[in-house]
């Protein structure tokens, strides 16, 4: 599958969900990739997941953003990503 493909797959799966949105909070975010909102903010915060951070408690992630993102772990053989000791050290206290 190229990326363009999975890029378009993941985005129509994103607008059937949430139409007329173009940013999702992170308890939505976390809703859709059936995880914990603690999970995702510990992803952010080592970096690996792109979002907008408006004020120090109200963080978005652009529909865009997670499309390109989701396709781009789709690619890469669909590997969840998992955190490491050190991630969960590094990022103790949710440090940005």
């Amino acid at each position: 599958m190229s990326m363009h493909h999975a890029i378009a797959d993941v985005l129509k799966a994103l607008q059937l969900r949430y139409p007329d949105q173009n940013e999702l909070t992170l308890d939505e975010f976390a809703d859709y990739m059936g995880v914990s909102r603690k999970y995702v903010t510990q992803l952010i915060n080592i970096g690996k997941i792109p979002h907008l951070r408006y004020s120090r408690t109200n963080w978005r992630i652009l529909i865009t953003d997670l499309a390109l993102w989701l396709a781009q772990k789709r690619i890469d053989n669909g590997i969840p990503i998992r955190l490491t000791r050190e991630d969960m050290k590094r990022n103790r206290g949710y440090r940005c």
